[in-house]
C-alpha cells in the first residue's frame, strides 16, 4: 500500500455506542458459552441435528442434499423438498468443510448466531435509518426478552433447555437485515440486488419469517407518505419480485407439492395455527407478559416510551411510521387468523400460515422502538450533562450513558445469565446420564438397527413416553438422534400425509402396528406392552420386544377405494384404520385429491381365502429412499411399501417401470400378478433444481447491475 493510500485509509473510531453493541454481543458469548457442550437433544433440535446428518450424508455420497427421501419421521417424507432446510444444508457443508463433525459444528452455529444477534439488530437499525444509540439501544435490548408464548426472538427459543428452533434462528439473524436493505431499496432506489437477497435466504431458513419479510415491504410503500408513490411501488416490485426470482428453488417445490403435503387436522382450530387471540396477544402486552414474563417489565418500559416517542415522530419521521407499521402487521398476524375477520384470508397461502409464529415480528419491531426510547433517554442525558460539566468531561456523557443503561437493564440480564446457566447446569446433568443410562441403552438402538425391517414405537408426548426418559431426554426423542425410524415423535415433519395418521396411533390396536410398518416396542422396565409382543433384550431401564408383524412390506388385496386430499386423510381413513382389516391383508385404495380410484385387486365383497402372497427377503437403504423385496404372489394383489405417498416414488417389477398408486392410509403400493418377483422401490429426487437454481443466480445479477447502468447512463445523459 502506497504511503497516499495509507493515509488515506482510516478505521473508522469506535464510539461508545459500539462499545454497547460489542458489551451486549460479549455478554451473550459468556452467558451462552455452555450450548457449545453436547448432550442428547431434549426438544426439536433432535431433529434438526438429524436433519443435518442427513444431509451429510448426501455430501458424502456426492449428493446435492436438496431433496431425497427422509426416512425417520412421520413414516418419511420428502422433507427437504418441502421444508424450510436452508441452515441444516450449511451447517453440513460447514461440517465437512472444517472436519468438525455434525454435532460440533450445530452446536457452535447456535451458539456464535445466538450471542452476536445484537450486532445484526444494530446493523439492521442502521439501515433504518436510526443514528447510533437508537441502533445501540436495540442491540442491548435484543438477547433479554423472555415471553409467555416463548416462541419469538428469545434464548428460549433455541438453546438446549428451551424449544430447538434452529430454522427460526437464522431467519432471525437475517430478518433485521432484510427490514433495513429493503427500507433502503424502497425509500431510495439503492441496495436493490442485497434487499433482495436477504429476503430470499430469510425465506429459504424460515418461511414464516420470509413471509413476514415479503409482506413489510408493502408497509415500507405505505408509510414512506403520499408522494411519489408510484416510484416506490415500482421499487417495491422488484426488490419482492427479485427475492422470490433468489428463492424460486426453494418456492417452486413447495408450491409444485402442496396437494401432497398435509394440512393438519389435528392442529386446525388450536393456537398452532390459529394463534392465541387478540384478546390474549393484547392482554399479555399491556401486562409485560410479552417481552418480561415472570420478571420487572423493564424491556415493556423501554418499549412503551421508544413507543410515545415514534407515536409523537410518526408525522414528520417515517422511520417512525415504519417502525410502527411493522409492529401493527405483526401484532395483527400475531393475534391470529381471526384478528381482523375474513381479511386475513385474502392472504396468499393463508390456509397454511402457521400464525402463533408471527410473535417473532412482534419481537423485532418492540425491540428497535425500544432503541428508540434509550436513545431519546441518551440525547436527554447527554444535553443535561453538557450543560452541568465542562467541556472536557462532555466526552464521558457516552460512558455515563452506557453505565446508567446497564444499571437499568442489570436485572434482565442477571435473569438471562441466570436462565442460560440453569441450562448449562441442565447439559451437565444431561451428559452424567448420556454416559451411563444412554450406553445401556445404546446396546438395544444397535440390535434394532442390526434386525431391522420396520419402525419402533417409544410412546409418544401425548401419552405415557413424555415420562419415559433418561435423564430430561424422552426416549422417542433420544430414537431420533439416533436416526432409528419410528413412530411417536409427532408433528416434527409436518408435511408428511402420515403426520396426522401417526398422531392419532392406537397403541391397544395390533392392526394399526401392522399398517405404520411398526415392528419393535422400546418400554420402561415395568411397563406391559400394549399388545402382544416377545421380549428380545433389556438394557438400562429399558426393555426391547418384537411384535409379530410384516415390517416395511406386506402383501395384500386392494378393497374399493376411499376418497381423500391433504386436507382430510385422516379422518377419511379412520374408520378403516379402527378396524383389524390390516391383519387380514386388506387395505383400500385412495382416490387422492380428485384423482382416480385404483381399481380393487378381487371381486365382490371380500377376497379370496387365504394370504395374497408373502415377501421373502427385503432390504432397505432409507436414507437414499431404495426398499427392495422378493415376493412370491399367490394371486394378483398389491406389494405395499408402509412409506408415505408421494408422486416422486417410482417402482420397478422384475426390472420393469410401473406405477405406483397410493393406499390407506396414506402408503405406497404397486400391483403384482401372480408369480416370485423382485419389487424395488425408489424415490426420485425433484430434478428442476438447477435451472431454478440458475434463474435465482441470474436474476441476483442483474438486480446488481442493471440498476447501476441505468444509474450510469442518466449521469451520462446529464453531462451531456
Amino acid at each position: 500500500m502506497t504511503d497516499k493510500a495509507k493515509r488515506s485509509f482510516k478505521l473508522p473510531q469506535p464510539t461508545w455506542p459500539d462499545a454497547l453493541v460489542g458489551l451486549s454481543t460479549l455478554f451473550g458469548l459468556i452467558a451462552l458459552r455452555g450450548e457449545t457442550r453436547f448432550a442428547q437433544p431434549l426438544n426439536d433440535s433432535a431433529f434438526h441435528m438429524q436433519m443435518v446428518r442427513w444431509a451429510g450424508g448426501q455430501i458424502h455420497h456426492g449428493r446435492v442434499p436438496l431433496d431425497g427421501w427422509y426416512p425417520w419421521l412421520s413414516l418419511g417424507s420428502s422433507f427437504f423438498h418441502h421444508y424450510q432446510s436452508l441452515p441444516e444444508t450449511l451447517t453440513a457443508y460447514a461440517a465437512a468443510a472444517t472436519g468438525a463433525g455434525d454435532r460440533t459444528a450445530y452446536l457452535w452455529l447456535l451458539y456464535l448466531l445466538l450471542a452476536t444477534w445484537p450486532i445484526s439488530v444494530y446493523a439492521g437499525s442502521r439501515l433504518l435509518g436510526w443514528g447510533q444509540w437508537a441502533a445501540a439501544g436495540s442491540a442491548a435490548v435484543a438477547s433479554l426478552l423472555i415471553s409467555t408464548p416463548g416462541y419469538g426472538f428469545e434464548w428460549g427459543t433455541y438453546i438446549w433447555s428451551g424449544i430447538g428452533l434452529n430454522g427460526q434462528l437464522w431467519a432471525m439473524w437475517l430478518l433485521p437485515l432484510a427490514w433495513g436493505l429493503t427500507w433502503r431499496s424502497v425509500k431510495d432506489g439503492r441496495r436493490f440486488a442485497g434487499a433482495a437477497i436477504a429476503v430470499a435466504l430469510t425465506i429459504a431458513c424460515h418461511f414464516i419469517a420470509g413471509y413476514l419479510a415479503l409482506l413489510t415491504i408493502g408497509v415500507w410503500v405505505i408509510v414512506l407518505g403520499a408522494g411519489r408513490v408510484l416510484p416506490r411501488l415500482l421499487r417495491a416490485g422488484v426488490v419482492a419480485g427479485g427475492a422470490m426470482l433468489i428463492a424460486l428453488w426453494v418456492l417452486v417445490p413447495l408450491i409444485e407439492g402442496t396437494t401432497w403435503t398435509n394440512s393438519s387436522e389435528t392442529f386446525r382450530g388450536s393456537v398452532f395455527d390459529d394463534s392465541y387471540g387478540t384478546h390474549q396477544v393484547l392482554s399479555w402486552l399491556v401486562r409485560g407478559q410479552l417481552f418480561d414474563h415472570g420478571r420487572f417489565p423493564i424491556i415493556s418500559l423501554l418499549f412503551a416510551a421508544g413507543l410515545g416517542v415514534c407515536l409523537w415522530k410518526a408525522p414528520r419521521d417515517p422511520r417512525a411510521r415504519g417502525l410502527l407499521g411493522v409492529f401493527v402487521l405483526s401484532l395483527i398476524l400475531f393475534c391470529g387468523r381471526h384478528s381482523l375477520g375474513p381479511v386475513l384470508s385474502w392472504l396468499p397461502g393463508s390456509a397454511d400460515v402457521q400464525f402463533q409464529r408471527f410473535e417473532m415480528g412482534v419481537d423485532l419491531a418492540a425491540i428497535l422502538i425500544a432503541g428508540v426510547g434509550v436513545a431519546t433517554g441518551v440525547d436527554a442525558l447527554r444535553r443535561l450533562w453538557e450543560q452541568r460539566l465542562p467541556g472536557r468531561y462532555a466526552v464521558l456523557a457516552g460512558a455515563a450513558a452506557i453505565a446508567l443503561l446497564v444499571g437499568v437493564l442489570e436485572p434482565a440480564w442477571s435473569e438471562r445469565y441466570d436462565y442460560a446457566r440453569t441450562s448449562a447446569g441442565y447439559i451437565d446433568v444431561q451428559q452424567t446420564y448420556d454416559s451411563t443410562w444412554g450406553r445401556k441403552v445404546g446396546s438395544l438402538i444397535a440390535m434394532v438397527k442390526s434386525l431391522g425391517g420396520g419402525r419402533v414405537y417409544a410412546g409418544m408426548p401425548s401419552n405415557w413416553g413424555k415420562q419415559y426418559t433418561i435423564g430430561y431426554v424422552p426416549m422417542y426423542t433420544w430414537l431420533a438422534d439416533h436416526d432409528v425410524d419410528q413412530v411417536g415423535f409427532t408433528f416434527r415433519t409436518i408435511n408428511s400425509l402420515s403426520t396426522d395418521i401417526e398422531a392419532r396411533f392406537d397403541e391397544t390396536n395390533l392392526a394399526q402396528y401392522e399398517m405404520l410398518g411398526i415392528r419393535y416396542l422400546m418400554l420402561p422396565t415395568g411397563h406391559a406392552p400394549p399388545v402382544p409382543a416377545t421380549l428380545i433384550a433389556s438394557a438400562g431401564g429399558s426393555r426391547l420386544y418384537r411384535v409379530a408383524t410384516t415390517g416395511y412390506f406386506q402383501v395384500v388385496d386392494r378393497s374399493a377405494a376411499i376418497t381423500a386430499d391433504r386436507m382430510d386423510v385422516d379422518q377419511a381413513s379412520l374408520e378403516w384404520r379402527s378396524s383389524d382389516l390390516a391383519l387380514h391383508n386388506v387395505y383400500p385404495g385412495v382416490a387422492f385429491a380428485g384423482g382416480s380410484a385404483p381399481a380393487p385387486t378381487f371381486a365382490g365383497a371380500a377376497p379370496p381365502r387365504g394370504k395374497p402372497g408373502v415377501v421373502r427377503p427385503s432390504t432397505e437403504n432409507s436414507s437414499g429412499g431404495i426398499f427392495s423385496a422378493s415376493v412370491e404372489m399367490r394371486r394378483t394383489a398389491v406389494v405395499l411399501l408402509k412409506a408415505s405417498y408421494d408422486p416422486s416414488w417410482t417402482a420397478t417389477v422384475d426390472g420393469d417401470a410401473v406405477k405406483p398408486v397410493m393406499m390407506a392410509p396414506s402408503l405406497v403400493g404397486v400391483t403384482v400378478g401372480p408369480g416370485h418377483h423382485l419389487v424395488r422401490f425408489r424415490y426420485a429426487p425433484y430434478g428442476a433444481y438447477p435451472g431454478l437454481l440458475a434463474i435465482g443466480l441470474l436474476s441476483a445479477v442483474a438486480l446488481a447491475i442493471l440498476p447501476r447502468r441505468a444509474a450510469l447512463s442518466r449521469r451520462i445523459r446529464f453531462h451531456r
